[in-house]
């Protein structure tokens, strides 16, 4: 509608409150609206970042919890599912319901069968609680529709060394290393898979060419 392009608009160009105010009169008009919804949620996420700049954490917290609200009603009312569950996914995971971002995480790899991101966060996620085989489950369905992905091949590489495949672990993360040969925080998880198959000397050799 022509109220949501005017509220993206000052959203644009900086004017947060004005976006804000326009968003939160279409949700008390239109609250069945997943357009509407999404674009309350956007605002909000807008809103939180500015208490941050602020100093207000604790404001910009409840700005996030009611975008993740905003995002979760647009979800609902979709008659099918989109990639608005990821975004919903991050900001749950960003609040610290691991249990929410999962739900929609999951969701979101069922609507889009070509994008990687919402299993590499499930990996990610499986990987902190070291639930090793749910992560290679989910990493191996990421590198499925993703081949190339460093941070992907990377993260495969960790787990697959946790779980003791010490051949495929260093396989995938010299790929992944290939892929972007310059970036410091590749090349620290690569050491880190060396160590876990038992070369620490190859391991030092990979960092001590860090500090060069």
């Amino acid at each position: 509608s022509k109220s949501i392009q005017s509220a993206m608009e000052y959203l644009d160009s900086g004017q947060v409150v004005k976006a804000l105010a326009i968003t939160s009169i279409l949700v008390k008009e239109d609250e069945n609206s997943p357009q509407t919804q999404e674009a309350h949620g956007l605002v909000l996420l807008a809103s939180a970042d500015r208490f941050d700049q602020d100093g207000l954490p604790q404001n910009a917290l409840i700005e996030r919890e009611r975008a993740l609200d905003a995002f979760e009603s647009a979800c609902r009312l979709l008659s099918k599912p989109t990639m608005l569950s990821l975004s919903a996914g991050q900001l749950a995971h960003m609040l610290g319901d691991d249990e929410k971002a999962r739900s929609h995480y999951k969701t979101a790899h069922k609507a889009d069968d070509k994008d990687e991101r919402a299993s590499f966060f499930l990996a990610q996620m499986a990987m902190l609680e070291e639930e090793w085989q749910e992560a290679q489950s989910w990493i191996n369905e990421s590198i499925n529709r993703n081949a190339n992905e460093p941070y992907t091949l990377l993260s495969s590489g960790l787990i697959e060394a946790s779980l003791g495949n010490l051949e495929l672990a260093i396989s995938r993360a010299d790929e992944g290393c290939s892929q972007k040969p310059n970036d410091e925080n590749l090349r620290f998880m690569q050491a880190r898979v060396y160590r876990i198959a038992g070369q620490p000397n190859r391991a030092l050799e990979i960092l001590s060419q860090l500090s060069e």
